[in-house]
């Protein structure tokens, strides 16, 4: 059982999503990112920034691509020993506006979108570079983390960073400023996520509170099985024998109720369907 933070409502066609252990050192670690990145940029910037992460997903390449803002630039940072690759995606106008605080300039809003001079990719580059630095300081070990700049993507929506079929983690994170909220984005192969992360150190695990004796200790530990019913459906036989794989049976649980919980074969708790990490999960609603 774990309570509702980090719960996600559930779509059957979605790829799986990061294992729980991963998910949570990748949470502490983005977290701390955004954290230590506006620090190490007031160093350079006249006014100050804030960071917020606010949402991350498992998705294809393909639909992580059609996420990206149209005018964009990307910035490759490869991490670790491996120089596994990430992509930070910033909107043009936003890289602009952010160019234009180190420069000095007094900016009132968001310029309009163009291609950066010289002198303003020399400056990015040295956003970028703080940027990297924040990544691998955030890392969720005692050691930082090494990032490598390792080139830049002007046309991140038509990035083949990874195969279009390849399960990526896309995570957006709020930058906000005088400007207004705008999106950053931070694209990576889940696969080589679970990789590195895996090796990470735990990040803190909860402890569960003593109990008054060993024979309340007992008792509490002894494990009960709850079910959720997905659903039922009526068929014939001759249909049974009929069914094929990719045939599709229609239950009669409805999308818009919540699923009963079972114990000792007796109805206890409805609630809805989601995900926590890569498994399954339901979120209580009612007491039966």
């Amino acid at each position: 059982m774990t309570d509702s933070v980090g719960f996600e409502p559930f779509d059957f066609r979605k790829p799986s999503g990061l294992p729980e252990a991963v998910d949570q050192r990748l949470l502490f670690w983005q977290r701390g990112l955004a954290s230590l990145a506006p620090e190490r940029w007031s160093q350079h910037m006249t006014t100050a920034v804030t960071m917020e992460h606010a949402a991350r997903e498992t998705m294809m390449m393909v639909e992580a691509r059609r996420q990206l803002p149209d005018a964009g630039i990307g910035c490759r940072i490869d991490l670790g020993a491996d120089a596994l690759p990430t992509l930070i995606v910033f909107a043009r106008p936003l890289l602009l506006a952010l160019v234009g605080q180190v420069l000095g300039e007094n900016l009132t809003q968001l310029p309009a979108d163009r291609p950066l001079t010289t002198i303003e990719h020399t400056v990015s580059e040295l956003l970028f570079e703080e940027l990297a630095h924040a990544i691998g300081e955030a890392w969720p070990e005692q050691s930082p983390l090494d990032c490598c700049i390792n080139g830049f993507d002007d046309k991140p929506q038509r990035s083949r960073m990874y195969p279009l079929g390849e399960r990526v983690l896309l995570t957006r994170f709020d930058l906000n400023s005088a400007f207004g909220s705008q999106p950053v984005h931070w694209l990576s192969s889940q696969d080589q996520l679970i990789a590195l992360l895996g090796q990470a150190d735990d990040v803190g695990t909860p402890v569960a509170p003593p109990t008054d004796g060993p024979l309340q200790a007992r008792a509490a530990e002894i494990p009960v099985q709850v079910i959720v019913r997905l659903g039922s459906a009526e068929l014939h036989v001759s249909d049974l024998a009929d069914l094929q794989v990719g045939d599709v049976i229609l239950l009669d649980q409805k999308i818009d109720e919540p699923l009963e919980a079972h114990v000792a074969g007796l109805p206890k708790y409805r609630g809805w369907p989601g995900r926590v990490g890569s498994r399954q999960a339901i979120q209580i609603d009612e007491l039966v």
